[in-house]
Order: C-alpha cells, then sequence, then structure tokens
C-alpha cells in the first residue's frame, strides 16, 4: 500500500506570500520617514532616531495590518503587536524567518538600524529619565487603608511613617484611604404583602391589555384564595369594586369563571393586600357582598 508523500514542512508559496507582504510594509514606513525629512530636522539631535521610529510606527499603525497578522500567525511567527519602540528592525526580524522557511538568503541588519531591539529601551531609558527626572527611591506618599484596624493603630502607623521620613529627610505625606460602606446580607423579616396589577399599555398611554386576577374559593398556585360564599355568587360579567392600597378607587369585572376559578379584568392600576375588601355587584342586582383579597 502506497501513502501519499509526505508534505513540506512549510508552505514555500505561502512564505514568499508572506515576504513580499512585509517587504512592502518595510518600503511603505522607510518612505514615510523620507517624506517627513524637513519636519524630523526640527528635533533635537538627542531624539533623532526616536522621532524616525515614531515615523515608522505611525505608517505601520495607518495600514491595515490584520491580513498579515493573521499569516504570520498561522506559521506561528510575531504578529507584530509589540514593536513599539524598534518597530522597522522587528519587521526585519520577523520577515527573516520565512525567508529561512523558503530557503531565501537574509541577513540582520541590526548594526545599521537606528533603534535595535537593545539600543531601544536604552534610548527610551535615557529620554524618560531627561525629562522626569531621576527616579526616586521610596516611598512619597504612603496610604493607610482605614477599611481597617481603628484610629489608634492608624495613628501610630501614621506617627511611624513620619519618624522614618525625619530620619531620611524626607518629607512623606500621609494619603488616608476612608473605608466605603459595608452591605452585609441577611435574612429579611416579613414585609407588606402588596399585589400590583397593572395592565399593558402603548407609548401613548393607552391600554392594550387588561390587567388580570386569578381568584379561587381557596388559595393555590397562580389564584388568590376568597371567601367560597363570595365566589358562588360571583357570576361571568360581574362587577368587582374595591378600594386599594392607596385609597384609589378601583373597578374590574369578572371576565370569565368555571367551577374553580374566576378570572378579574381591569384597565385600571391597582395594589391589593390583604386588608383590600372585593365588594361585588351582580348583574342581578340584590345587596352587593364583600370579601378580603
Amino acid at each position: 500500500m502506497q501513502h501519499p508523500p509526505s508534505p513540506e514542512p512549510w508552505d514555500r508559496r505561502e512564505c514568499g506570500r508572506l515576504i513580499d507582504r512585509q517587504e512592502r510594509l518595510q518600503a511603505c514606513m522607510q518612505s514615510a520617514a523620507l517624506a517627513a525629512q524637513g519636519a524630523s530636522a526640527a528635533v533635537l539631535p538627542s531624539y533623532a532616531d526616536s522621532a524616525v521610529n515614531l515615523l515608522h510606527y505611525v505608517e505601520a499603525r495607518r495600514l491595515d495590518l490584520r491580513g498579515l497578522q493573521k499569516r504570520l500567525a498561522r506559521l506561528g511567527l510575531s504578529s507584530l503587536g509589540r514593536a513599539e519602540t524598534h518597530v522597522l528592525v522587528n519587521v526585519h526580524k520577523v520577515l527573516g524567518l520565512p525567508h529561512l522557511m523558503a530557503g531565501r538568503p537574509w541577513a540582520a541588519r541590526d548594526a545599521t538600524e537606528l533603534a535595535g531591539m537593545g539600543r531601544a529601551q536604552r534610548l527610551l531609558q535615557r529620554h524618560t529619565a531627561a525629562l522626569l527626572g531621576p527616579a526616586p527611591a521610596g516611598m512619597d506618599v504612603p496610604r493607610i487603608n482605614c477599611a481597617h484596624d481603628d484610629a489608634q493603630v492608624r495613628t501610630a502607623m501614621a506617627a511611624q511613617i513620619r519618624r522614618a521620613g525625619t530620619a531620611h529627610g524626607r518629607r512623606v505625606r500621609v494619603l488616608m484611604e476612608l473605608g466605603g460602606p459595608k452591605l452585609r446580607t441577611t435574612r429579611l423579616g416579613p414585609g407588606p404583602q402588596v399585589l400590583h396589577l397593572r395592565p399593558e399599555k402603548g407609548l401613548d398611554g393607552r391600554v392594550l391589555a387588561p390587567a388580570r386576577l386569578t381568584l379561587a374559593p381557596r388559595p393555590r398556585a397562580g389564584a388568590l384564595g376568597v371567601d367560597p360564599a363570595w365566589f358562588e355568587q360571583a357570576r361571568q360579567g360581574a362587577t368587582v369594586t374595591c378600594v386599594d392600597a392607596r385609597g384609589h378607587k378601583r373597578e374590574a369585572r369578572v371576565a370569565r369563571k368555571n367551577r374553580h376559578s374566576l378570572v378579574l379584568e381591569t384597565e385600571q392600576g391597582v395594589y391589593l393586600t390583604p386588608e383590600t375588601w372585593l365588594t361585588l355587584r351582580t348583574a342581578e342586582g340584590g345587596v352587593p357582598t364583600a370579601s378580603r383579597a
């Protein structure tokens, strides 16, 4: 049985396309730096190399590198995402690997690069010190977290900081970070039992669907229990009125009823509590009857 030939470790055609794309990127960055030579001439000589590197970086970010980055990632190579201090040399170094994969000649150019990987870090440190001064040693503003300990402990901590600052000839300020509210959870006691019936309304305030409430001769899942005698007297079409928890007079009607439950419908918002009385007025007349909700 014959097996198909093993594929090459790397796709040389893909490496070739990647090399062409990176070389175009290098050319664009170098052209941008040349085009800005007039403006970069005003830069102090000590910052000249960094200014050219900045031009390379801006040009690289101006271009859409997502396709190139995906190709690099498929070969397990750098995506050029962290090369701010040495943009051009980073692209050239990454370019060397596809050359080797495709069997093409390539030579490092570290000695000719304006901002190589090592020199770029030294330039950054030098320029930072020139702009901001030498990095101070020790502490300037210690922070005491007032969410912990008590006033006596925090006072002792501040005094110790003052003594240490005086011993070293430093004026040290103390930052007191105030503790925020401490939330704790616990079981809540029984609160008021309120049922809010709310009809569905449109943006213009018109009622789109009434609020519905199911009543039954005894409490059960999905139904509010009422007096069985009151339930028996209720008929479809009857009116039920109440004064709700806010003191508002409200009215509903019995939309449908069967042996086990009935459904009230109302186009008004109602707040019911166990103390609310429901008054039934039947279509046949007679004395109204009431039951607690």
